[in-house]
């Protein structure tokens, strides 16, 4: 009754890998900031990890979109 499409799937898929690693790269870069001690700057491993944490949530689904539709969508 209630199916996804190809495009569909492929982008709950992305959305889910996206959310892991999204915790994942947040978890690391979090005990980087706790190890470097009292000294606190701007940028760093940390803050890197954070804004590619972002683009996994961003881009993951929309890779999944794209593959599940230009792969497993019947041509017309």
């Amino acid at each position: 009754m209630f199916g996804l499409s190809p495009a569909m799937t492929g982008a709950v898929i992305g959305l889910a890998l996206g959310l892991f690693n999204y915790v994942i790269l947040r978890t690391v870069s979090g005990s980087l900031g706790e190890k470097q001690g009292t000294v606190q700057r701007e940028g760093g491993t940390g803050s890197v990890l954070r804004v590619a944490a972002l683009a996994d949530l961003v881009i993951f689904p929309i890779a999944g979109y794209a593959i599940g539709h230009f792969f497993f969508t019947p041509a017309t």
